[in-house]
């Protein structure tokens, strides 16, 4: 379990084609995004214990274009929809707000800079963004910075028009926040709308186990990783692949380790961290694996049919 953002083109194209791509796991629909616009199944049915593929299913029918916009800590906390606690909580926990500490504020003018509706709004939250990023860089840290990077830093200091703010959502430190990469995924989702593969998608929220599966579908599962969270009442691994053994359909999982045959695997770059204080610490990697129920020579086969 985790974002499939950066390998989720690869990995569908990893995956055997058949009438039905079934996932199970859904979280953000990453794979699921991925797979329509492939074309490589024709139906698709999502599921997750959490409202994620009901979600998913109202973005990419349009009907989330008044969740762009900023969430601020006390409208998360107080607000009961669903989509705000999914979209706005720290690992889509609908519980923990998703920034804290001292890079809470930061974000949030980056935030609302990018999704005002005025030019005038976006040019007051970018002064903010400006005044609050000078506050949060120590005197003796830019003594260290290259010229290059100072040179970038005064350079923000100038735009002054809407040309010089679109520039700017260009910039690495702003495209790695969290919030910001939410909102990309809502404008790529609704972008689906006009792909025949909606009227073919159904959405589920159930215990996987209690998904009927069809014939000539491929079940993919992004299970949560041994020795990790992420799982409402935890996840019982063995039981999971007591049920994979009983499937009469081919079953893909994603894992770092798993007893199945190893078919596919990526290496991926991560932030190191404190879930619970979200300092980050840098980045490292690990390497995510796509597993099979069946052999390799039953897999090549698959592969070329």
């Amino acid at each position: 379990m985790g974002s499939k953002n950066d390998i989720a083109w690869e990995l569908v194209h990893a995956i055997p084609k058949a009438e039905t791509l079934v996932e199970l796991f859904c979280g953000g629909c990453a794979v699921t995004h991925a797979a329509m616009v492939s074309k490589r199944w024709k139906r698709f049915i999502i599921n997750d214990i959490l409202p994620t593929a009901e979600i998913f299913d109202r973005a990419i029918h349009g009907k989330m274009k008044s969740y762009e916009r900023f969430v601020s800590r006390r409208e998360f906390k107080e607000t009961d929809d669903l989509v705000i606690k999914m979209l706005w909580s720290f690992g889509n926990d609908l519980q923990s707000y998703l920034w804290n500490g001292d890079k809470e504020r930061i974000k949030g003018y980056a935030v609302q800079m990018l999704t005002a509706k005025s030019l005038k709004e976006r040019r007051a939250f970018w002064m903010k963004f400006i005044k609050e990023l000078k506050e949060q860089i120590r005197y003796e840290d830019l003594k260290k910075l290259k010229d290059e990077s100072l040179e970038r830093l005064q350079s923000l200091e100038r735009l002054q028009s809407l040309q010089s703010l679109e520039r700017l959502q260009s910039l690495q430190s702003l495209e790695s926040l969290q919030s910001l990469e939410r909102l990309e995924r809502l404008q790529s989702l609704q972008s689906l709308e006009s792909l025949q593969s909606l009227e073919r998608l159904q959405s589920l929220q159930s215990d996987y186990r209690e998904v009927k599966i069809p014939q000539n579908a491929i079940i993919y599962c992004d299970i949560p990783y041994r020795n990790t969270s992420g799982y409402l009442n935890g996840f019982d691994h063995e039981e999971f692949y007591k049920w994979v053994k009983e499937q009469k359909v081919p079953v893909f999982v994603s894992e770092y380790n798993s007893p199945l045959t190893q078919v596919a695997e990526w290496e991926k770059r991560k932030k190191k961290g404190n879930p619970n204080t979200m300092k980050d610490n840098g980045l490292g990697s690990c390497t995510e694996r796509l597993y099979f129920n069946g052999t390799l020579e039953q897999y090549k086969e698959l592969m070329n049919r």
